[in-house]
């Protein structure tokens, strides 16, 4: 759904949530919807797009991923970012820096009340219009 608008993305999003057993449940089904989002995106650099596939092989597997882990690879983002716009991490000029946002969503192990705005941040991120946009969720 490459060119989904964020309130359809928020509601593929809303769902994975709502589906879940609990809140571990929840929060996985969450990151792999994002995961699976963020595949038909196809926006992320090569380097940045090897360490997401990482995160996601640990989303998918039994276990939840290491705090230690995802910090790793939240910072790694972060850099990434930081070297793409010349030292300004909080721009969001195209649909990569976008793209890299949303990843970040992926390096959070979010508290149960945190994750719709982790859905709508994701939404915001990969959808087919460009930031800015206030959606219902903002």
């Amino acid at each position: 759904m490459p060119d989904a608008t964020a309130d359809e993305l928020y509601d593929r999003f809303r769902g994975a949530i709502e589906s879940g057993a609990g809140d571990e449940d929840r929060r996985r089904r969450l990151m792999l919807k994002i995961g699976d989002a963020l595949t038909e995106h196809g926006e992320l650099p090569e380097g940045v797009q090897g360490l997401i596939d990482s995160v996601l092989a640990a989303w998918r597997s039994p276990r939840t991923p290491s705090p230690d882990a995802l910090r790793r690879a939240r910072v790694r983002v972060w850099q990434a970012l930081d070297a793409r716009n010349g030292g300004d991490s909080t721009a969001i000029r195209d649909r990569v820096d976008r793209s890299m946002r949303a990843a970040l969503c992926l390096t959070e192990i979010a508290e149960p009340e945190e994750l719709y705005e982790n859905a709508g941040w994701a939404a915001e991120m990969l959808s087919a219009k460009p930031w800015p946009r206030h959606t219902r969720y903002f």
